[in-house]
């Protein structure tokens, strides 16, 4: 479906004007950009938090990709944990 065909089935069913569909379309579009963004920096920050505690109390024998993939394991079910 292309967003020609979104916006007249928004004008059909919503019974509103060329216009008011597309900027409503576009509204939603630059909404859903700002929560993935939001969503990516908030794991980040996360990210970032979880690392410092697992660099702080590292031990020596876990290579540091190891650390990198434990931190952002903890971090999903954080988040998971989180939104529910």
């Amino acid at each position: 479906m292309t967003r020609l065909d979104l916006i007249q089935a928004l004008m059909a069913g919503a019974g509103i004007s060329e216009y008011q569909a597309a900027k409503a379309l576009n509204d939603h579009d630059r909404d859903i950009a700002r929560r993935a963004l939001a969503a990516a920096e908030r794991r980040d920050a996360f990210t970032q938090a979880t690392l410092t505690g697992l660099l702080a109390a590292h031990d020596s024998s876990v290579p540091p990709e190891e650390l990198v993939h434990r931190a952002l394991q903890y971090v999903d079910i954080l988040l998971k944990e989180i939104d529910k």
